[in-house]
């Protein structure tokens, strides 16, 4: 979306394959394996949607300001970064402060503004940035996300843009685990890890 709220034609991409610098990126970050959860195996299942996510945005053009909320292990931002944008990654502190997520995002180059969305105005000026990227978090936010969705419009500089991706439960995937008695939502411990 632009930040007018003016919805743009979604890229029509070949996501079968993962995207180059995703693949590189990925090969980096297996050194900074996270504490507090298997960053990896969510990695290894995220990586056709990380590479549809740069597909789309790499035609943006070169050198924009983005700001990726809810970045967490962060290979967005880094995959970002390595095509040449100014990049920040932002997400709850306690994923930015894992001293091996904290350290691969610097050796990318990525900035980091650890902040619970809950709590506003987000941390950036008015009009700075050129794209906020938001993948995977709308729908774990357990509050009303329309001031959220208004702030991330104000840090946007004016024809900004707003990408934000959430999961399709409906793919087919899903719908053969369904036939197979299998669940297709993380388990009921990811929620409690969620309250924490």
């Amino acid at each position: 979306w632009k930040s007018n709220l003016e919805e743009t034609k979604p890229m029509n991409h070949n996501i079968k394959t993962a995207h180059p610098v995703v693949v590189d990126v990925l090969a980096r970050k297996s050194a900074y394996k996270l504490k507090f959860e298997d960053g990896d195996q969510y990695d290894s299942v995220m990586r056709l949607a990380y590479s549809r996510t740069v597909r789309d945005l790499e035609a943006l053009g070169k050198n924009l300001k983005v700001l990726e909320i809810g970045a967490f292990t962060g290979i967005v931002s880094a995959a970002l970064a390595n095509l040449g944008h100014d990049v920040t990654a932002s997400d709850i502190p306690f994923v930015l402060a894992d001293e091996r997520n904290a350290a691969f995002l610097r050796s990318e180059g990525v900035k980091t503004i650890p902040h619970d969305l809950s709590v506003l105005p987000f941390p950036a000026s008015s009009s700075e940035l050129d794209l906020v990227v938001m993948n995977e978090v709308l729908e774990h936010l357990n509050f009303n996300p329309i001031p959220l969705l208004r702030e991330l419009a104000r840090v946007l500089k004016p024809g900004g843009l707003f990408y934000c991706a959430t999961p399709n439960l409906s793919k087919i995937h899903s719908r053969l685990r369904l036939l197979r008695g299998k669940g297709i939502m993380n388990p009921v411990s990811d929620l409690v890890l969620n309250l924490k």
